[in-house]
Parts: structure tokens; sequence; C-alpha cells
């Protein structure tokens, strides 16, 4: 789960600049990363391919906003049923739609950016960071939306040590659809620190 990532150049959430670098991502989710230039989400920029397997791309923003190159820059991309914001008509052949995932909350950097600022020593600016809730809710276009077959890397189990396959397909994203947990019983948002362990 990439979320709450900026970038001063390209690729809020991953800028791959290596010049065969091939990104294979499965069951990921990438949210509300932002680049101050080009492509808040997955950017990758050399001559490498980009797979993108039941993931979601969405609410990334860059200076044109958040429409579909705001979320993704590539130049060869294989796509299977990945959810993109902005999508509307995907190229031939590209396994991508445009629904809204309907996440339970999205995530909100307060209004003064992601993280603390170094040149405001005296203020810190993270601390109204909320990384949202992104888990899927009722009526999502997620919801059994993935491939047929689960990917082997896609794991047993989801973000939240939920089975990854509850209904009668694997979902979109990084967190399994919870019918229990949409009633209103959700464990609150995934905090910072279950981020920062998620990396190490």
């Amino acid at each position: 789960m990439f979320v709450g990532n900026h970038s001063e150049k390209e690729g809020g959430a991953i800028h791959a600049c290596a010049h065969n670098c091939d990104l294979k991502l499965i069951n990921c989710t990438f949210a509300a990363n932002t680049a101050r230039l080009l492509c808040g989400g997955i950017c990758n920029g050399g001559e490498g391919k980009t797979t993108l397997t039941n993931c979601i791309v969405w609410a990334n923003a860059d200076r044109a906003g958040t429409g579909e190159t705001s979320q993704l820059k590539f130049k060869y991309l294989i796509a299977s049923h990945a959810c993109v914001q902005g999508v509307s008509e995907p190229p031939k052949g590209l396994g991508m739609f445009g629904e809204d995932p309907l996440f339970a909350q999205l995530p909100d950097d307060g209004g003064d950016g992601w993280g603390d600022n170094p040149k405001t020593p005296d203020i810190d600016e993270g601390a109204n960071d909320y990384f949202g809730d992104l888990r899927l809710t009722a009526g999502s276009a997620c919801i059994d939306a993935g491939t047929e077959e689960p990917p082997q890397l896609a794991g047993p189990i989801d973000l939240d040590a939920n089975n990854r396959i509850i209904g009668p397909r694997i979902d979109v994203g990084a967190l399994e659809f919870q019918a229990d947990k949409c009633a209103g019983t959700y464990r609150g948002p995934l905090s910072r620190q279950c981020f920062l362990d998620l990396i190490q």
C-alpha cells in the first residue's frame, strides 16, 4: 500500500527511472500520493515494462490534477483488472476500469502537504496527516473484480490479516472487502506506524 508519498519531480509513489526497470505490482493500492511536476502515482520513465494486476491507483495528484495521466506514466504497460482514476476507455488490450473504488475514507494531508517541512522546524505539518481508511465499502466495483486465478504473490491474507479471497474472486486492491466491517465496525484506519512496519 502506497499512501501519502510526495516527489518534487515525478512519480509520487514510485519513480522508476532506470533504463530497463520492470515493475510488477500485484494487489497494491496507490492513493493520495503527489508529485510537484508529473504523475503523482506510478512513473516508469525508462524502457522497462509496468505490470499492474489487481491494483487500485486512485486520488494521486500532480500539477495537472487527478486525471489518468496524474495516476500513471509509462511507455509499456501490461494491465489486468486494474482500477485507475480517469480511465474511461482504456487502450485496447489493457484491462483497466475507472469506477470509484469507494474507499471507506480517503486520505487527507490537512491542506499543508504530506509529512513535515524541514524549512519550518517549529511546525510539524505532518501532525495532521490522515492516511485514510482504504478498505472497500459495499457497492465498490473492485469487489470480486480481480483475476480469475489469484496471483501467487498476492499471498493467502491481506494487510488486515483477513483471508485474501472472501467471495468468488479476489478483490482488486490491497484489502479484501469485509462485509461485517462495512456495517460500521471498522477497526480504524491504518496508522502511520503500520505503514512504517510494512516498509521495514
